[in-house]
């Protein structure tokens, strides 16, 4: 929201000049406007019930003009007042609040401070002030204005912001004030908004396009104050609160603020809802923005994966898939296998309001759950309203097979008759990580071993191992990295298999391509060292194969595109 627009008053009648007792200020550094014989004021009868005409104030391309013998600068908005105080005095406000200290721009003489001036900054303090309250770097100038019949203008300017232009005439009639910002929740201007104030003698003003600021000159009563418009949708902004009631006496100022609330949404979309657990499929997901249904780039957003927002819950409970970002790096979870951080991750949309990233789906089926919302450049959440935050979106990680431990040998004897599976295992190595390899590719979706899932470890005692698992009940991962598991899991460690009578000293992946692999420790066995035929155990412990988020329930290396560990 960091446009301008400017409005600029051309209306059809002019005000009688007051530049007999007004002087002209003009800026040291312009070049005095001339004006048309046209735009002279002339004489106009008005009486206290209704203010004269309002005057034209002419702009050249230097960016100044006249408006009733004023040299004025553009302005960005322009108000009316016609009510002062009792005392016939018009308090008026500046646009913004002022931090004198912060430095605007630099040069050779020196820096220029931010800075807040009334006309008087222009050469001459502005006529009738009251106790000389139109100070540079005074938010608020009282202006005393006597019945008369033409207006008084006197502008006041942030730095070099569009001035803001009051245009003051003196009614007769005691009145109030009502003033306030309307902002969004970046704390920028709403462009193009108006506030009004209904009630007997209220009236509206136009929402400064730099400051948010708006006053509405009004008289001592009961009000509904109101903001609308802003900026172009389908529908209508919203803001917090919708509206206002207050009471405001002669004289007194009050105070009505507004925030945009709902102007951005945030979309979240993937490319499937339900996929098999197999450890090697990605699915696509999309964040976009859009600011009254257009894009709006730039936007940071949090993805925040459920079931828990914060801590480890959300890495080690149910699915277990990480995030890929737009240029390939997991961006969630956070740390190691060993020590997983799961907090909601921040991400960026890009100049068109787009932020792709994807999926790396694991072997633990389960359902994961996926929202996002928007941040400001505080960090605070400002997508609260759930009307524009992205709902849930929902990724059923489904089984892909039913086969249990119990099965795995006796399924995978089984498989020596099978021509295709008979071609992956005769490809498979004499290591873990091979055997990892060629196993997987039979657990997938309608593989010959789906429901199964595999890990390497390392061994205290003889090397790698290969974990067999019921893809529900991956091993753990304790801070030290060492992995553990129950009964429910299978070891096979090529540097522990000593062979039978009948196949002395054979290798492990031969005699598992040979489908005569019959017995198998599991990992309580295994760790205790236990006697099981064909094995030679020691007491053994079980470390993880690597830091990164593979094996273990989550993905297994792929060369598949947006994978990521």
């Amino acid at each position: 929201m960091k446009a301008r627009y400017v409005i600029v008053m051309g209306l059809a009648v002019l005000a009688t000049s007051c530049s007999t007792s007004l002087p002209t200020v003009i800026p040291p550094t312009s070049t005095p406007t001339t004006v048309s014989p046209t735009s002279t004021s002339t004489t106009v009868s008005t009486s206290d019930n209704n203010p004269p005409p309002v005057p034209h104030c002419y702009y050249t391309g230097s960016g100044y003009g006249t408006c009733e013998g004023y040299v004025i600068p553009e302005p960005g908005t322009v108000v009316l007042f016609t009510r002062p105080d009792k005392d016939g005095i018009f308090k008026l406000t500046g646009p913004a609040p002022l931090q004198t200290e912060t430095a605007v721009a630099c040069g050779d003489a020196g820096c220029v401070y931010n800075h807040l001036d009334w006309n008087s900054s222009y050469g001459a303090a502005v006529p009738d002030a009251v106790d000389g309250t139109c100070k540079s770097n005074t938010t608020v100038c009282d202006v005393q204005i006597p019945p008369r019949t033409s207006w008084t203008p006197v502008f006041v300017r942030q730095n070099n912001n569009p001035a803001l232009l009051y245009l003051l005439w003196n009614s007769g009639k005691p009145g109030a004030t009502i003033s306030g910002y309307v902002l969004d929740k970046d704390q920028q201007a709403v462009q193009g908004a108006t506030v009004s104030a209904s009630g007997d003698g209220g009236g509206s003003s136009p929402v400064d396009a730099t400051s948010g600021f708006y006053t509405i000159n009004v008289k001592a009563g009961q009000y509904t104050v109101t903001p609308s418009g802003g900026p172009s949708s389908v529908l209508p902004p919203r803001f917090d609160p919708e509206s206002l009631d207050l009471s405001v006496d002669a004289g007194a100022v009050a105070h009505a603020d507004f925030t945009l609330n709902g102007g951005l949404k945030v979309t979240l979309t993937l490319s499937e809802t339900s996929v098999k657990a197999d450890g090697l499929t990605v699915v696509k997901g999309e964040v976009t923005t859009a600011e009254f249904g257009k894009p709006a780039g730039g936007v940071t957003v949090s993805l925040r994966p459920q079931p828990s927002e914060t801590g480890e819950a959300a890495v080690t409970s149910g699915v277990r898939l990480a995030i890929c970002g737009s240029t390939g790096t997991r961006i969630w979870p956070g740390g190691s296998i060993s020590s997983p951080l799961g907090p909601p991750v921040d991400v960026v949309t890009d100049a068109n309001g787009v932020y792709d990233f994807t999926l790396t789906v694991g072997t633990t089926p389960g359902t994961f759950l996926l929202n996002a919302w928007a941040k400001n450049a505080a960090g605070e959440l400002i997508t609260t309203d759930l009307k524009n935050t992205s709902p849930d979106q929902t990724l059923t990680v489904a089984p892909p097979g039913n086969w249990t431990v119990g099965q795995f040998l006796s399924e995978l004897a089984g498989l020596k008759t099978d021509a295709a599976a008979s071609k992956v295992l005769a490809a498979m190595t004499n290591d873990a990580a091979g055997m990892t390899q060629s196993l997987s590719q039979l657990s997938g979706a309608g593989g010959k071993l789906g429901g199964l899932a595999y890990s390497p470890v390392y061994g205290a005692y003889g090397g790698t191992a290969l974990l067999v698992y019921q893809d529900t009940s991956p091993p753990q991962v304790d801070a030290t990295g060492q992995v553990t598991a129950g009964d429910g899991t299978l070891v096979l460690t090529p540097g522990q298999w000593v062979g039978t009578k009948l196949i002395p000293l054979t290798v492990l992946n031969v005699v598992i391509q040979k489908g005569l692999l019959n017995t198998a420790p599991t990992f309580p066995q295994w760790a205790n060292g236990d006697a099981v035929p064909g094995w030679t155990l020691t007491a053994n412990k079980a470390t993880m194969w690597t830091s990164g988020f593979q094996y273990n329930g989550w993905a297994y290396p792929s060369t598949e595109p947006g994978v990521c560990y």
